[in-house]
């Protein structure tokens, strides 16, 4: 991502702006879907035993949601580790939703030491994620924070959710 400082300038300002926490995490995952390049970037909120997704940018996903300790998203989720996963063929936590994907990085969102979500971001180059990359959603993830500890349920697939 160029200019991560202007990335999170940007987020900080939509997340000002909106007061609707389902409204914030919409313009988090278009922001970093933009300015990354990503193929796929969502949202996860830790409900009971699960990561369900509440917003995204890319192709519609199978996947609504993961229970803890599945795939990549509901092991993050469960452990509260960041994971970098340079070529998801060789991950054999990864769980396919996608067959362009070639590397993803699932980085939690806290509330305090409670991990209430994860910023799941992945795409169709292998080794795509340089150092700093995982820093950079890091903070994205905790200015997200607050949002996704408000979010009610899962935001269903809707046409015209996907960016050109």
């Amino acid at each position: 991502m160029g200019g991560n400082e202007a990335v999170l300038i940007a987020l900080e300002q939509a997340l000002a702006e909106s007061g609707d926490p389902a409204a914030a995490l919409e313009r988090a995952v278009d922001l970093l879907h933009r300015s990354g390049g990503y193929f796929w970037v969502g949202i996860y909120a830790r409900q009971g035993e699960e990561m369900v997704r509440q917003a995204f940018r890319g192709p519609v996903p199978p996947c609504l949601g993961f229970r803890l300790g599945q795939g990549n998203v509901g092991t993050t989720g469960q452990t509260g580790r960041t994971k970098i996963i340079p070529d998801v063929r060789q991950d054999p936590t990864y769980q396919m939703c996608f067959e362009e994907t070639r590397s993803e990085v699932v980085v939690p969102i806290r509330e305090g030491s409670q991990v209430v979500g994860v910023i799941d971001v992945e795409s169709d180059r292998l080794d795509a994620f340089p150092p700093g990359e995982a820093a950079l959603l890091e903070a994205v993830a905790a200015r997200l924070a607050p949002a996704v500890g408000k979010v009610a349920g899962p935001v269903p697939a809707r046409p015209g959710r996907r960016e050109p």
